[in-house]
C-alpha cells in the first residue's frame, strides 16, 4: 500500500471559476430546451426542424455550450475533490461538526429555491400549449404545487418536480453522508492504481446506466474527484512538466470526451453505446478539473474577475435559474424569438442568483460556521464553495 503524502497547501481558486462556467452551461442548456426543435431532438430524438446551426450545436463538440448534463458530472467531480482535499492534506475532521454544517449548506438554499419555484408557478400559470416545446409542456403536465415543494424539501422525494436541477442535490446529500467511506477507500488506494481506479469507477457508472440504477450511475463520479484530491501531489508534479502544447492537446481531448455523447448522435443506433459514452464523459469531466486546477493558462482565464464572480454565485445560479426560465417560457407562449429568450433568461437568472446568494446562500454559510465553533476542522477549507 502506498502512503499518500500531505498535499501542498495552496488554493485552487480556478476551480470556483470552473464551477461558475459549468453552472452557466446548465443555464444555456435549459434555455435551449425552450426551442421546440431542440427539445424534440433532446427529449424524443426527433430531428425534424433542426437547421444547420442547431445541428452544429447539438451534434458536434460545439455542444459543450449546451452540455448541461455533462456539466453536472463536472460538479460531482468537483464536490469529491473539494470535500476530500482537506483530509488529503492531513486535516482531521470532526464528523459531528461536518455533518450538520454540510447539510445546512445543502438544504437551506435548496429548500429556499424550491419555494422560489413554487412562487413562480403562482405568479405565472403553467398551461400546455402546442406553441411550446415538449420540455416546457412537461412542466405544465407534472405536479407543481405545495405538495411537491414539501416533499421536495427532503431532497429525497420528487425534488426535481418543481425545480429540475435539484435531482442532483439528492446525490450530493448521499455522497456527503458517505464521505467517510470514500476517504477510507481513497487513503488505501495506491497512487500507481489511481488512474486504473478512475477508469474502473467510470465503468461502474456505465454499468449503473445500463442497469438503470441511479445511485450506481452517479455516486462513483464523486469518487473520481476524491481520488484526484489524494493524487494532488503527483498531478502537480506532472503539471509542472507539461508544456503549453501538451496542455492544448489535453484540453482538446477533454472537450472531445465530454461532447462524445453529442457527436455520437451522428451514428445510427448510438443509443446502445450510451454506457461507454458515459464513461468517456466522466473521464473528460475529470480531465476538466485537472486542467482547471493545474493548467496556468486555464487558471488565468478562470480567475478573471467576471468568472470569479460567476463562481461565487454558481450554486445559487444552479438552484434558481430553471424556475425563472420555465416562467419565461410560459410568459412568452412560444412567441418570443430565441435570441430574446436567451438575453432575458441569462440576465434575469444572473441577477436573481446574485440576490439569492446575498439573501439565502451567504447567510447559510454563516449559519453553517456557527455550528461547532470556528476552530472545527472542515474539508476543503482552502477553497471557497467547499460545500456547494
Amino acid at each position: 500500500m502506498t502512503t499518500h503524502q500531505p498535499c501542498p497547501r495552496r488554493r485552487y481558486e480556478s476551480l470556483d471559476g470552473l464551477r461558475g462556467v459549468a453552472a452557466l452551461i446548465v443555464v444555456l442548456c435549459h434555455l435551449a430546451l425552450i426551442d421546440p426543435a431542440v427539445a424534440s431532438y433532446l427529449v424524443d430524438g426527433q430531428e425534424q426542424g433542426l437547421d444547420a446551426i442547431r445541428r452544429v450545436l447539438l451534434q458536434s463538440p460545439a455542444n459543450v455550450f449546451l452540455a448541461g448534463e455533462e456539466a453536472v458530472y463536472v460538479f460531482f467531480v468537483l464536490s469529491g475533490f473539494v470535500l476530500a482535499i482537506g483530509p488529503a492534506r492531513g486535516s482531521i475532521l470532526r464528523w459531528r461538526v461536518y455533518y450538520p454544517r454540510r447539510l445546512v449548506r445543502l438544504y437551506v438554499p435548496s429548500i429556499a429555491a424550491l419555494f422560489l419555484a413554487l412562487g413562480t408557478t403562482l405568479i405565472v400559470p403553467r398551461t400546455v400549449s402546442p406553441m411550446q416545446s415538449v420540455w416546457i409542456n412537461q412542466h405544465a403536465e407534472g405536479g407543481h404545487g405545495l405538495q411537491e415543494a414539501l416533499l421536495g424539501s427532503t431532497l429525497m422525494i420528487d425534488a426535481e418536480a418543481l425545480n429540475t436541477p435539484l435531482w442532483s442535490l439528492q446525490l450530493e446529500v448521499i455522497f456527503s453522508i458517505l464521505l467517510p467511506l470514500y476517504l477510507f477507500v481513497a487513503r488505501r488506494t495506491p497512487t500507481n492504481l489511481a488512474l486504473p481506479s478512475i477508469l474502473a469507477l467510470a465503468a461502474l457508472s456505465g454499468i449503473g446506466m445500463a442497469l438503470e440504477i441511479r445511485v450506481l450511475m452517479y455516486l462513483p463520479v464523486f469518487a473520481v474527484g476524491v481520488l484526484l484530491a489524494y493524487g494532488a501531489n503527483q498531478l502537480s508534479e506532472i503539471a509542472s512538466e507539461t508544456t503549453r502544447a501538451q496542455w492544448m492537446l489535453v484540453s482538446l481531448a477533454a472537450l472531445l470526451l465530454i461532447t462524445s455523447g453529442a457527436t455520437a448522435r451522428l451514428v445510427p443506433n448510438s443509443e446502445s453505446a450510451a454506457p461507454a459514452l458515459l464513461m468517456a464523459t466522466i473521464v473528460g469531466a475529470a480531465m476538466s478539473v485537472y486542467i482547471a486546477a493545474w493548467s496556468p493558462s486555464a487558471a488565468r482565464v478562470l480567475t478573471l474577475r467576471p468568472v470569479r464572480w460567476l463562481g461565487l454565485v454558481s450554486f445559487s445560479l444552479y438552484l434558481v435559474h430553471e424556475p425563472i426560465i420555465v416562467a419565461l417560457a410560459f410568459v412568452s407562449h412560444g412567441q418570443f424569438p430565441m435570441w430574446l429568450i436567451y438575453s432575458i433568461g441569462v440576465t434575469v437568472s444572473l441577477a436573481v442568483a446574485q440576490l439569492f446568494y446575498l439573501v439565502v446562500e451567504k447567510p447559510s454559510h454563516h449559519l453553517s460556521r456557527m455550528i461547532g465553533g470556528k476552530k472545527a476542522a472542515r474539508p476543503g477549507e482552502a477553497i471557497r464553495a467547499d460545500t456547494d
